[in-house]
């Protein structure tokens, strides 16, 4: 997190409209990502999107529109798969903030391919969003992360249940996204964060990050089969610590079960994961974990 919020964002003013953009850089795109892309557009003017992998800018999942910039994204590949796919994201995030200066867009968020912005009022950001002249530089959103199920055809429109910030123990991170006031000065801290604004620094009360994260079996596999045997640290910097449990455990299954070559130690592992209705009828009752739909009103 970068620093402690200071005062809450309010909506903008009647008449006076900001303009925003999401940056995401994306891997591993399947059916869901068109979804993805044309909810968000209901939210925000632009998103750039940065492809990971070469392989993938043709891919059929990516929709045409005039207000959805992609292009290949940073190249680097200088450490391990894990370390370096976050410096992608930060300089990937560095180029959109290029592109929010040259075209005039007011703020930037950062969120990922798993991740649905959700305002429960249904309104745009750029209407949730502070004008310019409002002493707020970045917006934290808080994240609720996913109840996994096994499998899913469509994560976004199938899980409805997601884990609250603060109230029920998370696998991954819990430190929530940020849009940030762009200007000259702004650069990107990490994925949940930027420098140099000016400015407040505010947490939304507005609206939330829905995090689906490793939401099936099949999406965690893939995840873990992407990175591999990664270190025990961020940016393969060992004064930086992975604490996330979940992410050492299943880097340290899926790699036994390579070695096996039998994923029976990866079903066992998840299924601790996978709460039945009777755990989740009970964690709602107890405030630990909210019903969310956010794709219910939304239209292609």
């Amino acid at each position: 997190m970068i620093e402690t919020a200071v005062d809450r964002p309010a909506i903008a003013q009647a008449g006076k409209k900001c303009s925003s953009a999401i940056t995401s850089t994306v891997k591993q795109l399947d059916a869901t990502f068109p979804l993805w892309c044309s909810y968000h557009l209901t939210l925000v003017d632009y998103i750039f999107v940065w492809i990971d992998d070469p392989v993938e800018l043709d891919t059929k999942y990516v929709p045409r529109n005039d207000r959805l910039l992609v292009a290949l994204g940073c190249q680097d590949h200088k450490d391990s798969i894990h370390g370096t796919l976050m410096l992608r994201q930060d300089r990937n995030a560095g180029q959109a903030l290029q592109l929010c200066q040259s075209m005039h867009i007011d703020w930037l968020l950062h969120i990922d391919s798993d991740e649905l912005l959700y305002i429960p009022a249904n309104n745009s950001l750029s209407k949730l969003l502070p004008h310019q002249d409002a002493d707020i530089g970045q917006i934290t959103f808080l994240n609720h992360e996913v109840c996994p199920v096994w499998e899913s055809g469509n994560v976004f429109q199938d899980c409805v249940y997601f884990k609250l910030n603060g109230r029920y123990k998370f696998n991954f991170y819990n430190n929530g996204k940020s849009a940030v006031h762009c200007s000259p000065n702004v650069t990107v801290v990490s994925a949940h964060g930027f420098r140099g604004f000016t400015g407040k620094q505010a947490w939304c009360k507005n609206a939330f990050v829905l995090h689906y994260a490793c939401a099936t079996f099949e999406s965690w596999r893939r995840k873990y089969d992407n990175l591999r045997d990664f270190p025990d640290c961020w940016w393969d910097n060992p004064s930086r610590p992975i604490e996330f449990t979940f992410h050492l455990q299943s880097r340290d299954v899926y790699r036994e079960c390579l070695l096996k070559g039998d994923l029976s130690t990866a079903y066992e592992f998840f299924a601790t994961q996978v709460l039945s209705e009777q755990e989740i009828a009970g964690l709602v009752a107890e405030g630990k974990i909210g019903r969310f739909t956010p794709l219910s009103s939304h239209r292609r």
